[in-house]
């Protein structure tokens, strides 16, 4: 009589092992042939699609990565009021080299290259090729970011314009201008592809209006220490309308 997993076995490998094949069916099933857990997670993804929160949008694609190829899922992509719809793709990066990976909004198109995240752009993933080869994990190379983007402005409907700094540090520059008043709930700073956190990685700090204007002046992004020399500071953001 066959055993019942879990109460008679301490592991379903050893329940495989007593029941080589599926109950019923007669078909000969192997532990070592179950899908390793990203295969899964990546299965259950593509099944879910856009309906719900589409948490796979851009997200690495196991399915089309190998050797010096990193694959891609598409998704939906929001820029200001526009909404686009971007297939499923694949890179081929350089070797023994560190590629950014984004979407570039101008081009329409997924692109990477090997300085940093330009402006105009929603990073995807950091991916350090050596030997022909990827290192690293899903995890370790995810650069993507979930943001809420509202719309704000006048009472007539008016969307908030978005927009973007970006720089490079210097070593001793800590305070970035945005160059214009922005909707503070809507800044978003990234560090060499990493976001930042408020507070714990720098500060807001908006000067007081000043006559004749009458108008605040522009938001300054303040980090806690000084940006290394080479480093790529991203910061996107909605300006003020009123």
């Amino acid at each position: 009589m066959s055993a019942s997993y879990p109460d008679d076995c301490v592991a379903f490998d050893d329940w495989v092992d007593d029941n080589p094949a599926m109950p019923g069916t007669g078909v000969d099933i192997k532990a070592a042939t179950l899908n390793p857990r990203d295969d899964e997670i990546e299965a259950i993804q593509t099944a879910l699609g856009a309906r719900p929160v589409a948490l796979n949008t851009f997200a690495e694609r196991k399915a089309t990565t190998s050797g010096l190829q990193w694959g891609y899922h598409g998704g939906r992509v929001v820029g200001g009021n526009v909404v686009r719809t971007v297939s499923d793709g694949y890179l081929v990066l350089p070797d023994n080299a560190t590629s950014f990976i984004f979407y570039d909004w101008d081009a329409a198109e997924v692109s990477s290259n090997t300085t940093g995240f330009p402006a105009r752009s929603f990073p995807i993933a950091e991916v350090i090729a050596e030997n022909a080869q990827f290192t690293g994990t899903f995890q370790s190379r995810d650069r993507r970011t979930i943001a809420i983007v509202s719309a704000v402005g006048s009472p007539g409907g008016s969307f908030a314009e978005m927009d973007r700094l970006l720089a490079t540090g210097d070593g001793s520059t800590d305070d970035f201008s945005c160059g214009t008043p922005v909707v503070h709930t809507s800044i978003m700073v990234f560090l060499n592809g990493i976001l930042q956190l408020p507070t714990v990685h720098y500060t807001i700090e908006e000067a007081e209006a000043q006559p004749p204007l009458f108008a605040p002046e522009d938001t300054h992004v303040i980090f806690n220490s000084a940006p290394l020399t080479g480093d790529t500071i991203y910061i996107a953001f909605q300006k003020r309308l009123d």
